[in-house]
């Protein structure tokens, strides 16, 4: 079943977070009239339980509120996929100050560690320079972060651990491409 509705930003934010890790996706699709502010499409599919917003200029944000795994952004390198461990939560194009950017937010049950590692194979077998490093152990939690360039390409990639949820390291990828 599939939806089309006009929308505040910001209140599908807020939807998407109140959803958000949630496993049992509505058996239709919900429609909520949108306020004042930046319109757009929605595209709510009930059944996968994925939330597609585009805005006035074209970007565009997918949000998956079952668990399933939202879509890669359009336009990302398929040798920087997230490996088959990592759900992705939600995805995002867009133009910011005249460069496009994608971004990946991810969950997986892996180690920061043992994620950050094959994270820098696919850096570097995707011809990409690994340009800087750094990782940090924390009480109840741990992070990593790396930048890569190629050409107009800077890719910036931060791996952490919740304190809250020890079990989960949330993966967020940005690519952004110089125009």
């Amino acid at each position: 079943a599939l939806a089309r509705m006009e929308f505040n930003l910001g209140e599908l934010l807020l939807v998407g977070s109140a959803c958000g890790g949630g496993s049992d996706a509505a058996d239709g699709p919900t429609t909520t009239a949108g306020g004042a502010g930046v319109g757009g499409d929605v595209d709510v599919d009930a059944k996968d339980g994925t939330v597609k917003y585009t805005d006035e200029s074209g970007n565009e944000t997918e949000m998956n509120l079952d668990g399933s795994g939202a879509s890669l952004p359009k336009g990302w390198p398929s040798a920087l996929a997230p490996t088959d461990a990592v759900t992705i939560v939600t995805s995002n194009t867009s133009t910011i100050d005249g460069e496009d950017v994608l971004t990946v937010l991810g969950e997986t049950t892996s180690s920061i560690g043992t994620l950050q590692a094959g994270i820098e194979r696919q850096i570097d077998d995707a011809g990409y320079d690994l340009v800087q490093t750094t990782s940090a152990d924390m009480t109840g939690g741990g992070y990593a972060g790396m930048t890569a360039t190629k050409g107009d390409k800077t890719l910036v990639v931060a791996i952490a651990r919740d304190p809250s949820a020890e079990e989960k390291v949330t993966l967020t990828m940005t690519l952004t491409t110089e125009r």
